[in-house]
This record gives C-alpha cells, sequence and structure tokens, in this order.
C-alpha cells in the first residue's frame, strides 16, 4: 500500500501566499520520493488556481482553501474560494493572436488548468467555486 499525505492550508490574501502551497508540494514530494521535475507544473497549477481564487473569488473573508492529496502516483489539488461564483460554460478560450494583440494579455487561467492537468473539474454557485485537479506524477 503506498502512502498518502493529506495536507489542507487556509491561506490569507497576503502577496505571494499561493508560494507557500508550493513549497508544501515539494515537501510532500521529497517525503514520498517524487522527483522535483514531476511537481514543477503542479506548481504553475496550484498557483494559477490560488491567485484566480483571490483575483476573481473573492470573499469578505479574503481566504482561499486548499487541500492537497499526494501519492507516489499522483496529487489532487482542490481550491476553493466563498466568492459569488460563475459559469464556466461562459468563459471562452483565450485566442492567442487576439491576446499578444490586444493591451489586455490575461485570461489564460482557466486554460492553463485545464490544459496543464490530467483532470479539471469546476464547480461554482453562489456559495464559491470549488476546483478540482489531477496531476498524475508518474512517467506513461
Amino acid at each position: 500500500m503506498s502512502k498518502k499525505i493529506n495536507l489542507k492550508l487556509v491561506l490569507p490574501q497576503i502577496p505571494d501566499i499561493e508560494l507557500l502551497a508550493t513549497a508544501c508540494i515539494d515537501k510532500m514530494a521529497r517525503f514520498l520520493g517524487v522527483a522535483r521535475n514531476k511537481t514543477l507544473e503542479a506548481h504553475i497549477l496550484t498557483i494559477e488556481a490560488v491567485v484566480n481564487a483571490f483575483e476573481h473569488g473573492s470573499s469578505a473573508r479574503g481566504q482561499v482553501y486548499v487541500e492537497f492529496t499526494m501519492s507516489s502516483r499522483e496529487l489532487v489539488i482542490l481550491v476553493r474560494d466563498q466568492g459569488s461564483g460563475f459559469d464556466p460554460t461562459k468563459v471562452k478560450d483565450p485566442n492567442l493572436e487576439d491576446k499578444m494583440a490586444g493591451s489586455h494579455r490575461r485570461g489564460w487561467g482557466l486554460k492553463i488548468l485545464k490544459t496543464m492537468s490530467d483532470e479539471c473539474h469546476i464547480e461554482s454557485d453562489s456559495n464559491g467555486t470549488r476546483i478540482r485537479l489531477v496531476k498524475n506524477l508518474i512517467e506513461e
């Protein structure tokens, strides 16, 4: 039976706090014997999900909830906010040419989450948004 680590964080809205979450990924990976190069995309996923939660899901508390479940095979990342929610089906994929030509070059977060993760599930309602990401940590 392989080991699993479950870690829950409540992140306050302060600059660069998402980097604390990525440091936790490194600590768990080291303990489980997962090579650091296997977790680099998980860093990007975590940063994007947390920053998006703070920017678009800000709540009165200004907190984002992050939960990691890691084994030597996969990392599950759950990010939850208490904002007003959104309809993920109405978010259009960014167009590279339009984004680079325009003055508003942001808006890549959801595309990154969907592209870099092995699984991406988004649930959102008036009580907030929950994102579940899975990143495989083994060679295929």
